[in-house]
């Protein structure tokens, strides 16, 4: 076994040093073909990391004009072994690669999935840098010295791979910490101080979770495209990272009836963020910053320069040092700047992404008292038969979650723990416990199918899995959920990451998982998964 994994190592690496793309692919219900594993050039034209390509659906990431084309080479491919095909990336369409596909079998003939390999054709090659795949930044091209902008990209993908790896090790040593916090809370009496300091810590962790998730969505790619947006999430995550590690008391406060607001979120962050940091910046030696929302009614005295009607109105106060007059009627005019290092960008941008949103942002202040941004935006009215954004609305997590005699079984519910971070193993093991559940950790791909494979030959396989996807050694956590699907197509398995996007859930669970937990995670919120798995 050892030596297979070995060998199953250094075949990885070595695909990762091939200039073609090359692609492990699974049929799935339905004629969806998904991405079992791609290699380094795969994720690098796909503009994708590893944990969001293994999985992710392959007419996803194939430009929308050249699928037929693959489509038909995956069909061929079953029935003559290789077929041939020409297509472009979704993130390059313009660039043409030729492809084969090429049906992968077991030792009894049956079609197991497919290999497609891609390589640039002649044409497009002749333009690209000489330099191996896996180097980062820019390299000496043969031809034309490639232009800055895509440099850039390649740095930009550099920094959000670097994102998700670090927002993946934060979020595993989170859950370490999450997990037994609330355990050790329920286990002492509710008074006192270690009570009181478990609590601030449990508030801790949470915080600090929330600002891994804000810090990898800050350079994931979004799209320009305006749309539907409840603020108070969007304030959250604003004030949590313009803030952190600063030297000021921030508060947030939403009103109830908040509306949502039609907006490119990117660039509503932005105004936000920039806002708070010049806040900040007045007040070097700390001090006091307010943000609030609320949904305000504008009628035709109120002497601003918008139509009469809802809007949502955003306040950003603080108690710094205040603006001189003069220097008020310049702030949102290019170029204008007290600062020693500013260039006076900042402010007349904000202006304008508000403008642009429908809106108006205003500015009063005093010297000595502070200062208050405003920000109208136009309210939309609430979706029919959903409550109003912020209107306090929101689902109750149970307190206790009792798992293990699930159906009236007489015995715990089995339960194997697929992680290769010790502390979460630890963590999880002694809240599944609590919760009822039998429970098997083991550290890796070989123990894991192993483990599965002796008690499902034994007639009591488990009645659940949970598996983290980013498994650091052997088979990856995709790779893993498919071998167990072969040996039990009954398999129950529930995905866990630190790395994680909106939309996560419905995507894993079109790939037939039974649901995905993201890290960190409280005992409520895995009862509640846990407990919709074993109910389906």
């Amino acid at each position: 076994m050892e030596r297979i994994k070995a060998v199953n190592h250094h075949l990885r690496l070595a695909l990762d040093q091939v200039a073609e793309v090359v692609l492990i692919l699974q049929g799935e219900e339905e004629g969806e073909v998904v991405i079992a594993w791609g290699n380094e050039a795969a994720r690098r034209e796909t503009g994708l990391g590893e944990g969001e390509l293994c999985g992710a659906a392959l007419r996803g990431v194939v430009a929308a004009g050249d699928w037929g084309q693959v489509a038909r080479a995956l069909r061929e491919a079953g029935e003559r072994e290789v077929a041939g095909c020409e297509l472009s990336w979704v993130r390059a369409a313009g660039v043409r690669w030729r492809g084969q596909v090429k049906v992968t079998r077991s030792a009894e003939g049956e079609v197991m999935g497919a290999i497609l390999t891609a390589a640039l054709q002649a044409e497009e090659a002749a333009g690209r840098p000489v330099g191996s795949v896996g180097s980062v930044g820019p390299v000496r091209p043969a031809g034309p010295t490639p232009s800055p902008e895509g440099w850039q990209e390649d740095v930009i993908e550099t920094i959000r791979e670097t994102a998700r790896q670090v927002a993946h090790e934060f979020n595993n040593a989170l859950t370490s910490i999450v997990l037994p916090v609330q355990l050790a809370i329920r286990a002492i009496p509710q008074n006192g101080d270690l009570f009181e300091s478990l609590e601030v810590a449990h508030v801790s962790a949470q915080r600090a979770s929330d600002l891994a998730k804000d810090f990898l969505d800050c350079f994931r790619p979004r799209s320009a495209v305006r749309s539907r947006t409840a603020p108070g999430a969007l304030l959250g995550r604003s004030v949590r990272l313009a803030t952190c590690a600063q030297n000021v008391t921030a508060t947030l406060e939403l009103g109830e009836d908040l509306p949502e607001i039609e907006a490119d979120e990117g660039q509503l962050e932005r105004v936000i963020f920039n806002l708070i940091r010049n806040a900040v910046q007045a007040m070097p030696n700390g001090g006091r910053l307010r943000v609030a929302a609320l949904r305000r009614e504008l009628g035709e005295g109120d002497g601003i320069a918008l139509g009469a009607g809802p809007y949502l109105q955003i306040s950003l106060r603080d108690w710094g040092p205040g603006i001189p007059e003069e220097h008020l009627p310049h702030l949102f005019h290019g170029r204008f700047t007290t600062k020693l290092d500013g260039n006076g960008c900042g402010l007349p941008i904000c202006y304008q992404i508000v403008k642009e949103h429908g809106g108006e942002m205003l500015v009063r202040s005093r010297v000595h008292v502070g200062t208050e941004f405003l920000i109208f935006l136009p309210a939309l009215a609430p979706a029919e038969g959903e409550p109003l954004a912020g209107s306090g609305v929101r689902e109750e997590m149970p307190v206790a979650v009792e798992l293990g005699a699930v159906d009236g079984e007489a015995v715990p519910a089995s339960l194997l723990v697929v992680d290769d971070e010790q502390g979460v193993r630890t963590a999880l093991s002694q809240i599944a416990r609590v919760m009822g559940f039998a429970v098997t950790a083991v550290a890796n791909s070989d123990e894991a199918l192993q483990s599965y494979k002796d008690l499902l030959h034994a007639g009591r396989p488990y009645r659940a899995v949970l598996l983290d996807l980013n498994l650091r050694s052997g088979l990856n956590g995709m790779e893993v959920f498919q071998a167990m699907r072969r040996m039990d197509p009954e398999a129950v398995v529930v995905a866990t990451s630190g790395q994680y996007r909106e939309g996560d859930v419905a995507r894993f669970q079109a790939l037939g998982f039974a649901g995905f937990l993201a890290k960190p995670y409280t005992m409520e919120y895995f009862g509640s998964v846990m407990r919709a798995a074993l109910a389906s």
